[in-house]
């Protein structure tokens, strides 16, 4: 889970952290995904058989339905971490202040500046669950765009049995699928900041409530086994 798993802590952190991984999952399988594709070119271009490149087309596609999947269990997930707050009745530990916090962050190399800014003012507007709010409205758009790149995909069939595919998109034909690629790359690169900056904020608001030290200080508490 590293850095960007999705605090709160305590009682919540086995969904918060369920959440996080369907995340790190849908993202990966993107990834692969378009390492499919530039095989499938690589294939096209060295002259392979049609069965070959059918095969890694197949991989491409699932690749993005998995993707897809697992996008899905990030909304689950999402439904499940409400659903216990509400239940437990959650409170917010109390706000740090997060101009300070962020500029520490970021002259430490930590998180996007741009995303810092973000986040912390659904922070400051209404807390984690405004934060919450905001990366399921992320997560939403993640879903429409991927299914967007996945039409496309499908569209391309044509062109990858005909070996057209490199041709497709070098010269901008109909079916050139570099600019719903890009609106997907795009998005998740912004996701995953706005991401990662809640979850050091909520991280940092739980270390510092429960004397445990700080992410943007040397200061830590010593281990289990000290």
């Amino acid at each position: 889970m590293g850095g960007i798993n999705h605090q709160p802590c305590g009682s919540y952190l086995e969904n918060s952290t369920r959440l996080s991984r369907a995340m790190s999952l849908a993202r990966s399988e993107f990834e692969l995904g378009n390492a499919s594709l530039e095989k499938l070119l690589l294939l096209e271009m060295g002259g392979e058989s049609i069965e070959h490149r059918r095969e890694e087309y197949g991989e491409l596609k699932q690749h993005l339905a998995t993707s897809m999947k697992y996008l899905g269990d990030m909304g689950v997930h999402f439904s499940e971490l409400r659903d216990q707050m509400d239940r437990l009745e959650f409170v917010d530990q109390p706000m740090i202040d997060l101009d300070e916090f962020g500029t520490d962050l970021v002259s430490m190399y930590l998180v996007d500046p741009v995303a810092m800014i973000e986040i912390s003012e659904f922070y400051q507007e209404g807390g984690f669950q405004a934060a919450l709010s905001c990366l399921e409205d992320g997560q939403q758009h993640l879903v429409t765009l991927t299914g967007n790149l996945w039409r496309s995909i499908i569209g391309l069939s044509q062109a990858v049995m005909a070996s057209e595919l490199a041709q497709t998109l070098e010269d901008n034909r109909v079916g050139n699928i570099r600019r719903p690629f890009a609106e997907l790359y795009s998005a998740w690169s912004s996701y995953q900041q706005q991401f990662l900056a809640s979850s050091l904020i909520s991280t940092e608001q739980w270390y510092r409530s429960q004397g445990h030290g700080s992410l943007v200080s040397d200061r830590q508490t010593a281990s289990a086994s000290a």
